[in-house]
């Protein structure tokens, strides 16, 4: 007579194992929830409007992605800072980003830049525009399209980047106008609404 073999460790981590998945044949597993009907309820809530794109996007205030969006960039140097270089050598950075909203947008939107390729002299140093503290962007704007009316007209444009010279270390980032703000921010008869 043959005595049964004893158990190896193999033996002990399998035979469970086995187990488990012949009573998950012999049972069924149980049937996964259905998803959200409405693919919105499972959105994240937006809550400030100004960076919950996607989401309650107050469109007054940014660009609907959709259509060909035309986009007028304005350069700017300061008293402080006066720009060294070319406004092209600043627009090469920033014009490659037509490609990225023409691909987020899955090819709904595109951004037709028309450079203005001259530096439009600020009437304030930059360190007056606050930008160190998270202030000063809509006066920073204001004064740009300002300084920038004679020799743009802006009644032809979406929006307006503006663009400061690298110099200007005082300005972290350049801001966008969307043409309607930039009517509401400046006085009734901001620069190009008079239609030239």
């Amino acid at each position: 007579m043959r005595l049964p073999h004893a158990l190896t460790p193999a033996h002990t981590v399998l035979l469970p194992a086995l187990l488990a998945a012949m009573l998950l044949l012999l049972l069924g597993t149980p049937p996964a929830k259905a998803a959200a009907a409405d693919p919105s309820a499972c959105a994240l809530r937006g809550t400030t409007g100004w960076t919950d794109e996607g989401h309650d996007t107050d469109y007054s205030v940014f660009q609907r992605p959709a259509g060909t969006i035309k986009v007028g960039m304005i350069f700017v140097d300061f008293p402080d800072a006066p720009a060294t270089e070319s406004p092209a050598d600043d627009a090469a950075q920033l014009t490659p980003g037509a490609d990225w909203v023409w691909n987020a947008s899955h090819g709904k939107a595109w951004l037709a830049i028309t450079q203005q390729r001259r530096w439009v002299r600020m009437p304030h140093n930059s360190t007056d525009y606050g930008f160190a503290r998270g202030l000063g962007h809509e006066a920073y704007l204001r004064d740009a399209v300002t300084a920038a009316d004679p020799q743009v007209d802006f009644s032809q444009y979406d929006m307006v980047y503006v663009v400061a010279t690298r110099n200007a270390s005082a300005i972290s980032f350049t801001p966008t106008y969307v043409t309607t703000l930039a009517r509401r921010v400046s006085s009734p008869t901001a620069p190009g609404s008079s239609g030239r």
